[in-house]
């Protein structure tokens, strides 16, 4: 109703109280309120998200001049009385307002305005919607135009407006605003009209944004096959084998089954990395990577890789203590905490990422897959297909957020260990060559972990340590996953979520143990003080930022 108000021709009168949500009403009669109530802040968001902008654009709607108000035709005829559509326009701007005024669902197509008097000719007529929104009326351009309630915008065949009218579904008491209309024509660099038949009538936050995401729409399909739950099933099987004898008929079997799950999911992999480069020189221009032919050469590391990471739950044996609850929702283990399947989805898409980084830079992987990450858009697709491996609300997002995290960190320990690395950058017109200070990341950086090697078992000393770099907790998703926040002007961490990003950063080291002939157990115990003495050193600086960043004194912590 509010809606309609603000865009119905006349002045919109909101009385006392419907903005704030108040029970109360009161004239000119009371000189005050009587009830103290409080303001209900969901609906004064809400006015100020869908109904302030509205009245900002008042012009487009006071006048009556060009206003028309139609029938809503439903799909056995008859009209809907109930469901209000009208149109406005002013200069070159048009909008459409459909509301539907009763509690059920509708549908039906809006065409032919009412019955209006026309004064020049003296008689009733009817107009067609494609005139009160003045489209030009060729059937080969592409109608846009934005939700103004739901901020979406939509993408139309002009000749279904033209010859069918604006078909549309409404839930109980739904309104739309539909604003910005303007027709578009489709081209070789910008094919609107395959974006149209991909979207299918849906809605998108931008369809400039839309269009890049449909040019990758073969890499994101080629990453869902990858991660296709058959994929991570027969991995989390192979992963599960109980201890064979070396020499034995079961370890002939059990290589015989690596090698056909390897065979299955390299054919997949594959076609990702070619995806994937495609799509990466076509968006940046560099021809720095591997020839698309030779992309088979990774072969054998990628089936390394697999075959070391099956191997990470029988560490766990290994280990001077039993895994931790946060670190059994994140690394494969005897005993995990959630699926299967979800917990090795994050972890073959941070393997495959790898490969693909090694295929466009072998000098700077780290730094390749980072930006191949954000270049391909990569977040989203990853954080759907984990949505359908078992993730709930936001988890999908985070484990996505983990592994771009993990590729950063990979960058930052690759600089610290080569600070003065250079690194050969080609573009589309010349080869720039930048030094790793250009980067931001400073020759002195401070070591992700000041832990000195155990010889023994005996009790060890180590200094406190934040073990994320300094420059990490820069990262937008690294604040996030951590749940930083500020609270009397200092930023806070959260304890848990702290702790399941230090185990996940600690995979590429797992990765390595896992893949290595003998298990390495001080390897592994050094992994466990590592993470002790972070968590530690967090709980001394109070899970605050700062502290830990810059602790005033740094006393000694004992690790058992």
């Amino acid at each position: 109703v509010a809606a309609m108000m603000a865009t119905l021709p006349g002045l919109p009168m909101f009385g006392h109280g419907q903005v704030e949500g108040f029970t109360e009403k009161y004239g000119m009669e009371y000189r005050r309120p009587r009830y103290n109530e409080d303001a209900s802040h969901w609906l004064v968001d809400r006015h100020q998200r869908e109904i302030a902008p509205l009245l900002h654009q008042r012009e487009l709607f006071a006048e009556s001049g060009n206003f028309l108000l139609y029938d809503f035709f439903t799909d056995s005829g008859s009209v809907d009385e109930n469901v209000f559509a009208y149109s406005n326009r002013c200069d070159d701007r048009h909008a459409l307002v459909i509301y539907n005024n009763r509690y059920s669902t509708t549908s039906g197509t809006v065409d032919w305005s009412a019955a209006f008097a026309d004064k020049q000719q003296g008689q009733l007529r009817q107009v067609r919607l494609r005139d009160g929104l003045g489209l030009s009326g060729d059937g080969s351009a592409l109608v846009a135009y934005r939700d103004s309630v739901t901020n979406l915008e939509y993408l139309r065949p002009a000749w279904k407006l033209l010859e069918q009218g604006f078909r549309v579904d409404l839930k109980a008491y739904q309104c739309h605003v539909f604003l910005n209309w303007r027709e578009m024509y489709a081209t070789a660099g910008k094919p609107w009209d395959k974006l149209c038949e991909h979207l299918n009538g849906r809605g998108v936050p931008d369809l400039e944004d839309a269009l890049v995401g449909l040019a990758l729409h073969p890499v994101h399909e080629a990453l869902r096959r990858l991660l296709h739950t058959s994929v991570l099933g027969a991995l989390a099987e192979l992963s599960e084998h109980p201890p064979i004898a070396k020499g034995s008929a079961k370890e002939k079997e059990y290589k015989q089954q690596q090698e056909k799950f390897c065979e299955m999911a390299w054919t997949r992999s594959e076609d990702f990395l070619r995806e994937a480069q495609l799509a990466y020189n076509e968006r940046t221009g560099v021809r720095r990577a591997i020839p698309l032919e030779k992309i088979s050469s990774l072969r054998e590391k990628f089936c390394a890789h697999m075959k070391a990471a099956m191997e990470i739950p029988s560490l766990e044996n290994y280990f001077p203590t039993p895994w931790t609850e946060s670190m059994r929702r994140l690394v494969p283990s005897l005993s995990p905490k959630q699926m299967a399947t979800s917990i090795w989805g994050p972890i073959l898409s941070w393997c495959v990422l790898m490969l693909a980084g090694e295929s466009l830079d072998a000098e700077r992987p780290e730094e390749a897959a980072l930006r191949l990450f954000d270049t391909l858009r990569l977040r989203e697709p990853l954080a759907h297909v984990f949505t359908g491996l078992g993730f709930e609300g936001e988890d999908c997002w985070r484990a996505a957020a983990r592994i771009k995290v993990g590729l950063l960190q990979a960058q930052i320990e690759d600089a610290v260990a080569n600070p003065k690395k250079v690194v050969a950058v080609e573009a589309a017109e010349a080869e720039a060559v930048v030094d790793i200070d250009d980067l931001k990341i400073v020759e002195e950086m401070e070591p992700v972990a000041e832990i000195a090697k155990p010889a023994t078992d005996e009790e060890v000393v180590v200094k406190p340590t934040a073990l994320l770099a300094e420059e990490l907790w820069q990262d937008p998703d690294v604040r996030w996953l951590t749940g930083l926040h500020e609270t009397q002007s200092r930023q806070y961490f959260n304890r848990e979520a702290y702790e399941d990003l230090l185990w996940w950063l600690q995979l590429p080291e797992l990765c390595k143990l896992a893949g290595a002939a003998t298990r390495d157990r001080v390897a592994m115990a050094e992994i466990v003080r590592k993470v002790a003495a972070a968590m530690q050193s967090a709980e001394a600086a109070g899970y605050c930022l700062e502290k830990l960043l810059r602790p005033a004194s740094s006393p000694s912590i004992q690790i058992p």
